[in-house]
């Protein structure tokens, strides 16, 4: 390999959510010869719309980088409560289910991207915060040049890099500069979390993270994640065209589960920083690769299209472009417009089966009867509550064994 001092790669990150940080964190660890620059427009800490879970896949991710100790504090509930729309509940406890440890933490935005932006300052990495992306230009060298403008001074910056990364979430800035393909809006979901204190005399709320598909939601759900102190983030979320189509605003349907887990004996207060966003997700199918200009995460729109899930596809495919990149040898031959064609072709091939089976999943959540059913199932078979959370909040996918199981033919 080259000497990286002679040929340095620099990259710029645009975003500095878990999808930015982690690639950068990635970057320096199995690709240490890439010079990387993350910027992002707020200044941190700084509040993000979101439900907080970070599910065994994101937890693994972290624990290849040795990183868990930035979830320390956070809490880890130990148990699983699903709802159907008939009232039929199915629960779990205990992180092994189905002999996989699917035990995540409830991380809040506020807290978890301020620690990973943190340990990319400890670790080299060159932040800039409250900056804002404006422009960029492919250069005759093959290099892109980037125009960014510092909001503190509001003077314009500019950088050359041999490759940019957008991670700057589903209303991307660099995608709608280049005039990409956005996700439609049937590919779309849209959410609305909220934080309360809660409580119920008979459940350990603190302990279960719960998922409620009533009819007001499906084939979406509502959540209710318990972050600490006898709060949760509490929201709900619902394919943008049903939203349209519907006679309630989005937080009328939240105010809407806020009732409905009332009605169940839960003691719940008002709701406090509510906040809204979109989740493209992985059905749209977007282009993730532009020349030298790649984009990851929410940007990419791989969003779980059944979960709504979006942080570890984000940091898996951060992790996942730094090792392939750990193989080239940065010189002026490095073809990097190639290796992100290649790394999209590997990250679409890896997750195509998960993302289809989450979507078959959403569909057929569209039926009353079938989530009944479904939810019935998990409710007498743990394989069943293990495989649908695998595929919620992992890379699980549909198999023969998991339709048997809920058809209920008795297969073993």
């Amino acid at each position: 390999m080259a000497d990286p001092r002679d040929f340095p790669a620099r990259v710029l990150i645009v975003g500095a959510g878990p999808t930015g940080s982690t690639t950068a964190l990635a970057l320096k660890k199995y690709a240490p010869y890439v010079q990387v620059t993350l910027i992002d427009k707020s200044s941190f800490p700084r509040d993000k719309a979101c439900g907080d879970g970070l599910g065994p896949g994101a937890r693994r991710t972290l624990e290849r980088l040795g990183l868990t100790d930035l979830l320390d504090g956070f809490n880890r509930p130990i148990s699983v409560g699903v709802t159907g729309p008939d009232g039929t509940e199915a629960a779990c406890s205990g992180p092994l289910i189905g002999e996989k440890d699917l035990s995540g933490f409830v991380a809040p935005r506020l807290d978890f991207d301020n620690r990973l932006l943190q340990e990319c300052i400890r670790q080299g990495v060159v932040v800039r915060t409250e900056e804002r992306f404006k422009e960029l230009e492919e250069l005759a060298t093959g290099q892109i040049r980037v125009i960014s403008e510092d909001l503190r001074s509001s003077q314009m910056l500019a950088g050359t890099y041999e490759f940019v990364i957008a991670a700057d979430g589903a209303y991307s800035a660099v995608r709608r500069f280049i005039k990409s393909p956005t996700a439609k809006k049937s590919k779309t979901y849209i959410a609305m979390r909220s934080y309360a204190s809660i409580s119920h005399p008979s459940v350990a709320v603190a302990e279960t993270i719960r998922l409620d598909f009533i009819d007001a939601f499906l084939p979406a759900y509502g959540w209710c994640f318990p972050v600490s102190d006898g709060r949760a983030n509490i929201g709900v979320g619902l394919p943008v065209a049903q939203l349209r189509n519907g006679d309630q605003s989005l937080r009328q349907l939240l105010d809407h589960y806020y009732d409905d887990l009332r009605r169940r004996g839960f003691k719940v207060g008002s709701p406090e920083l509510v906040k809204s966003h979109q989740l493209p997700h992985a059905a749209a199918r977007l282009r993730m690769a532009y020349g030298h200009v790649l984009f990851l995460g929410d940007a990419a729109a791989t969003i779980n299209p059944f979960s709504g899930e979006g942080i570890f596809y984000g940091m898996a495919a951060g992790v996942q472009l730094a090792e392939q990149l750990s193989q080239v040898s940065p010189g002026p031959d490095a073809n990097w417009a190639r290796e992100l064609r290649l790394f999209e072709h590997a990250f679409k091939r890896r997750f195509r089966r998960h993302f289809m089976s989450s979507y078959a999943v959403h569909l057929i959540f569209k039926s009353r009867r079938w989530t009944n059913k479904i939810v019935r199932a998990a409710a007498k078979n743990r394989e069943v509550m293990a495989t649908g959370a695998s595929i919620m909040f992992d890379e699980g996918t549909i198999t023969p064994r998991l339709i048997f199981r809920a058809l209920g033919t008795g297969v073993h």
